[in-house]
């Protein structure tokens, strides 16, 4: 009776992947459950499974969402016409050392893109133009009335009577029509 019972939890609560003999992980491996086993599983959730000696088994991200029923999110392929030398799995740093992740932080990639690296926690990280992380403090241009400063710290003199109409975060307009983009 208790297999019954056991057999329907699991028919109406999870995914294909639970039967009465075993389980078919994400990854395509298989667990055959002992007659034991299986009469010890108290309840079947998309986040794991309780079992009646007080046990439980805590889903992954990727299984939860399996047998939720939703297809888990996979990595974008890198989309640099020459693959930068960041991975999913780690960095292979210029001077040819191998930065290997863990498997908490090779989970932790969301997506890899041609500037960055977006995190499934949030976080981002901006890759130079070798692929590796970069750190680059970007200075800002410096306007003044009587002339600016670019990014790249050149200092560029106004000629006499012309004056800056408007300011903007990546250029200028001038009095006499130039338009001036400070980041070179």
């Amino acid at each position: 009776m208790k297999l019954l019972v056991a057999m329907c939890l699991m028919a109406a609560g999870v995914s294909a992947s639970y039967g009465p003999a075993g389980i078919v992980h994400p990854d395509g491996t298989l667990q055959q459950l002992t007659r034991e086993e299986a009469e010890n599983i108290a309840v079947v959730g998309d986040s794991g499974v309780t079992f009646h000696d007080g046990s439980h088994i805590q889903f992954n991200r990727d299984a939860a969402l399996h047998h939720a029923g939703i297809v888990p999110p996979v990595p974008v392929p890198v989309m640099l016409e020459t693959p930068g030398l960041y991975g999913a799995t780690g960095i292979v740093m210029p001077d040819g050392n191998n930065v290997q992740f863990t498997a908490d932080q090779a989970a932790n990639v969301a997506v890899i893109g041609p500037s960055g690296v977006v995190m499934a926690d949030g976080k981002n990280v901006q890759l130079n133009d070798e692929g590796l992380p970069s750190r680059k403090k970007r200075s800002k241009p410096v306007v003044g009335d009587s002339g600016y400063i670019t990014a790249s710290g050149r200092p560029v003199q106004l000629p006499h009577g012309v004056t800056i109409l408007i300011a903007g975060d990546t250029g200028l307009l001038l009095s006499n029509g130039e338009a001036v983009q400070l980041y070179e």
